[in-house]
This record gives structure tokens, C-alpha cells and sequence, in this order.
């Protein structure tokens, strides 16, 4: 289903965010 592609692109994007705030000691 496509709700699950968007799902899933909503998450990985989320991660990078993730990853990208606590590189640069963003919270």
C-alpha cells in the first residue's frame, strides 16, 4: 500500500533528522 511507502519515508526522514540535530547538538 502506498500508506506504508509514506510511512516509511516519513521515518527514514525523521532518522536523518535525527541523526543531523544530534551531530550538530541540536535537540
Amino acid at each position: 500500500h502506498h500508506d506504508r511507502d509514506i510511512n516509511a519515508s516519513i521515518n527514514i526522514r525523521n532518522e536523518a533528522i535525527r541523526l543531523t540535530a544530534g551531530t550538530a547538538g541540536i535537540a
